[in-house]
């Protein structure tokens, strides 16, 4: 065997994450939204700041392929609430990256279905 195919079969794979039904999020409230966005990180099931004011920030459909994104004070009062309402913690220490808590996973799996 080649060094390739060696470290190919020691190397860990990790499952795919179960496909849910709904694929956009569009009709949800601002809260569940963030916990929707947040839930959806399978690996870890966390996002940074910039993650979440970047690639993985909320928007609205406004025409083919074009987005209007939510604004950063919206974000981050969905964000506030979702900490306010035990949802989402902050997996850090510094309120830049939050994490789901028990009762926001609970919270994803029923606005998932």
């Amino acid at each position: 065997m080649t060094t390739i195919q060696q470290m190919n079969m020691s190397f860990i794979d990790i499952p795919p994450a179960p496909k849910s039904e709904r694929t956009d999020d569009v009709d949800l409230p601002d809260v569940d939204r963030v916990v929707h966005r947040i839930g959806g990180i399978h690996a870890h099931q966390s996002l940074t700041w910039l993650e979440i004011s970047t690639c993985w920030r909320p928007f609205k459909e406004t025409g083919h392929r074009e987005r209007a994104f939510w604004s950063l004070k919206r974000l981050g009062k969905a964000i506030d609430q979702a900490v306010a309402d035990g949802l989402i913690e902050d997996a850090d220490g510094s309120d830049c990256e939050w994490r789901l808590t028990a009762d926001g996973v609970r919270h994803f799996r029923e606005i998932r279905t």
